[in-house]
């Protein structure tokens, strides 16, 4: 009766030829697949959008940089009369325009996205999340936001960019394939109230 060692010997290694499944991690590329399904390639129809990545700046500590118009006291912006800097944000950032895949998700403490459109008692306040899904070499962070754009008829974002909505990034996970590489992100994203007064851009 075999001792199964001859499917899996112990000196088992990808690069050697005792790997019992050899090439098969080379079989589908999910880097390349993400990024043909989102980005497009030849004779494939993209499906991602341009949005904007919002990176927020960070010291050598990782901690979010203030703007200068932050109150000393309170630690917080001016979120009636946002700053020209910030608007409103309270920290420097730095964007960047992207294209991802957005899957609209249900509202915040919903099951699913049915729940969107539930009729809610009076006063209760509720944001929509969407998901967001990126290519491998975005790397975002949490606290960073995606900020929505102004599309024309064919999908491209109208001159000057006109930013609809915010989504602040409240969970950030790599997917990654059995080696261990990145294939791409998914973004967990709430959209953020708009300020009282002015323009939160």
């Amino acid at each position: 009766m075999s001792d199964w060692s001859d499917l899996f010997p112990l000196n088992y290694s990808r690069d050697n030829s005792l790997d019992p499944f050899p090439n098969i991690v080379d079989l589908v590329d999910l880097r390349r697949e993400f990024n043909n399904l989102v980005l497009g390639s030849n004779g494939e129809t993209p499906i991602g959008k341009p949005y904007i990545l919002r990176r927020m700046r960070r010291d050598s500590e990782g901690s979010l940089v203030p703007c200068i118009c932050v109150h000393p006291l309170t630690k917080e912006a001016d979120r009636d009369y946002p700053c020209s800097i910030c608007l409103g944000s309270g920290n420097l950032w730095d964007e960047e325009l992207i294209h991802l895949y957005e899957v609209v998700a249900s509202a915040p403490g919903g099951s699913n996205s049915s729940d969107n459109f539930h009729k809610m008692n009076v006063g209760t306040a509720s944001l929509p999340a969407s998901r967001f899904f990126l290519p491998y070499n975005l790397h975002p962070k949490r606290d960073d936001r995606l900020v929505e754009l102004e599309l024309d008829l064919d999908g491209n974002p109208t001159i000057p960019y006109i930013r609809i909505a915010i989504y602040e990034l409240m969970l950030v996970r790599a997917m990654r394939s059995d080696s261990g590489k990145v294939d791409f992100w998914v973004c967990s994203g709430q959209k953020m109230g708009p300020s009282t007064k002015g323009y939160v851009g």
